[in-house]
């Protein structure tokens, strides 16, 4: 190899280096929207879902409280909600704390919030109050302000308590603008 193939290599790997970091920055930072898409274009090619080991959200059924998120604001409830309700559900995508409150026997469902369906499943039609604990930080693909609107789509006479972070999320929840799911 002659002096000159070695430095054709030197800016061809850092032009490489370059892109690379560059379309894995942005596919990091938009992985929950490329594998919602991907989901959806394999659902239409009739592609299901894997079976998980999730608990059947149909055990979960009926519950008059239901809790979205069990991290730092959903433990600290915990107490309050097993001396004042005896029919409620925590829903988180931790498996810690699926460990954690399966040793407590608090009724608890392994699933994903931001999925549309979850909240069907669950019967949340039936729930008396909604509790989302999760800060839109944590949210994937979803937020407090459109779980707040699909809870109310699919159980108007529930009450709904949502996390906001900033005053102009507390307005947009107090009156949310109008959009379809």
């Amino acid at each position: 190899m002659d002096i000159y193939q070695k430095t054709l290599y030197i800016p061809l790997t850092a032009i490489v280096l370059v892109i690379t970091s560059t379309i894995s920055t942005y596919l990091t930072l938009n992985n929950h929207k490329i594998c919602g898409f991907l989901l959806d274009v394999m659902r239409k090619m009739g592609i299901k879902e894997s079976e998980s080991s999730e608990t059947p959200a149909s055990d979960h059924k009926g519950k008059s409280l239901i809790l979205l998120g069990c991290h730092r604001t959903g433990s600290s409830l915990i107490e309050s909600l097993r001396d004042r309700y005896e029919n409620f559900l925590v829903v988180d995508f931790s498996p810690e704390v699926e460990v954690r409150l399966k040793a407590q026997n608090i009724p608890f469902l392994y699933a994903d919030i931001s999925h549309p369906d979850t909240l069907e499943e669950i019967d949340i039609h039936h729930a008396k109050v909604v509790v989302s604990s999760i800060s839109d930080d944590f949210l994937r693909g979803t937020s407090n302000i459109k779980l707040l609107k699909h809870v109310k789509s699919l159980n108007p006479e529930a009450r709904v308590i949502v996390s906001a972070e900033t005053i102009k999320n507390v307005l947009r929840c107090i009156k949310p603008e109008p959009t379809m799911f």
